[in-house]
């Protein structure tokens, strides 16, 4: 609390969250974003898109990247010519240009990461397939995320009154995935069925491309 945060991002439905200021300055592409973050008065940026690190050179302050996985592995937001955007949409070839075009993003972060004052991941895994990535950089430090404590206190009202433990898992069912051994957890909680008294929640998520 003692530190002024603030948020650029490309879209937010109001300005502030709690201390937190908002700023609706960003087109979700790393060259375009360039200016609108060195005209933000922040002493270093934390970039929640490994896609930004492509650009950690040009910008005015330190950047400490967190990856995540698709954010390095599948670039979306870091910036290439056109006609390979173009070209990688295209029917019978587009699938050759979207590698070449992953390529060359990948190839981005790889250049911008030297300029980074430090890597954090989400996981063992994800910081294992960024050293095969990027070999040069071997300084990752591991940073699961987290929840702030109230997250797990019950409320009071009427959606829950403390007798029913509602979960929540948010995550892409598929065999690429089955590390995050979702079944094992379901088979888990049905041998607790008769001892604990709970309601499952899912959301699934669409692979980004």
């Amino acid at each position: 609390e003692s530190h002024r945060v603030v948020v650029c991002t490309t879209k937010a439905p109001r300005s502030s969250y709690g201390n937190f200021q908002v700023l609706n300055n960003l087109r979700g592409r790393t060259e375009q974003d360039v200016d609108a973050l060195n005209r933000v008065d922040v002493d270093m940026w934390l970039a929640m898109n490994a896609g930004y690190v492509a650009i950690a050179k040009k910008l005015s302050k330190p950047v400490v990247a967190y990856f995540h996985g698709n954010d390095f592995l599948n670039p979306w937001v870091v910036s290439t010519p056109l006609l390979m955007k173009i070209l990688s949409k295209m029917p019978l070839i587009g699938r050759a240009w979207y590698g070449r075009r992953r390529n060359l993003a990948r190839k981005k972060i790889g250049l911008g990461i030297r300029s980074t004052a430090k890597i954090l991941t989400n996981s063992t895994n994800t910081q294992n397939l960024i050293r095969q990535c990027y070999a040069q950089f071997g300084d990752i430090a591991l940073c699961p995320p987290g929840v702030e404590d109230k997250f797990f206190q019950y409320r009071n009202g009427s959606d829950s009154d403390g007798s029913v433990l509602r979960l929540l898992t948010v995550s892409r069912l598929q065999k690429a995935t089955r590390r995050k051994n979702v079944s094992g957890v379901l088979h888990a909680l049905a041998l607790l069925k008769e001892n604990l008294n709970f309601e499952i929640g899912r959301a699934s998520c669409r692979e980004r491309v």
